[in-house]
């Protein structure tokens, strides 16, 4: 029997590559005074795992997939929060050249040795986007938190995430490195502020102003 994966140790392991080995299916200890969240059956290194959907938009990503592989994110949840969580489809790709992410176990602790890597995208790379120069007179922009970006993750965020996976796997920077996860943070974190600032209206100078800079 496949032992249960939460949203919540799901969302822990970053992307991560599974095989879809069900349909989504409904538990069958659900009762009309006392239901129980739907699940589906993961294959996630070598491990079956029933992963119990936070809320039913996180099955979407599996409709009709069994039997295939490929790379998702979680994000979102918690206690109260359950309406904010999301699995966003990453891609195949992510999952060729990376190994697997280890399965949901808790990894020992580990102190951290890495150097800072270089996130800057190369201006030739198709993720490669410019931030927006500000104006002299426009006014700093706020900070964004955590609860702006929870009405439209996929949209933003899941955009963001395939880009970032692709530069990295072109860079050869597999699931393994100890600097996998903070640079993928990084890159999403600033292709998500430059999508904000410019939906916000901070768009940079034209060409022929910054021309003549």
């Amino acid at each position: 029997m496949a032992k249960t994966l939460y949203h919540s140790a799901l969302r822990q392991l970053g992307p991560v590559r599974v095989t879809v080995k069900s349909d989504v299916l409904q538990s069958k200890f659900s009762k009309p005074n006392a239901p129980k969240p739907d699940y589906v059956v993961l294959e996630i290194s070598g491990e079956e795992w029933g992963y119990n959907l936070e809320n039913p938009t996180c099955g979407e990503v599996f409709e009709g997939q069994k039997g295939n592989t490929f790379t998702i994110v979680a994000d979102g949840g918690g206690k109260g929060k359950e309406d904010t969580a999301t699995v966003t489809y990453v891609g195949e790709a992510a999952s060729e050249e990376a190994p697997a992410r280890p399965a949901p176990a808790a990894p020992a602790p580990r102190k951290s040795s890495m150097t800072p890597h270089n996130t800057s995208v190369p201006a030739s790379h198709p993720a490669h986007v410019a931030p927006p120069a500000r104006p002299a007179a426009a006014p700093a922009a706020p900070a964004q938190t955590r609860a702006q970006f929870v009405g439209h993750p996929g949209a933003r965020v899941g955009a963001c995430l395939n880009k970032a996976v692709d530069y990295m796997i072109a860079e050869g920077i597999a699931s393994s490195d100890p600097a996998f996860s903070q640079t993928l943070y990084n890159l999403v974190s600033d292709m998500v502020r430059v999508c904000a600032a410019i939906e916000d209206g901070h768009l940079a100078p034209k060409q022929s102003e910054r021309a003549a800079q």
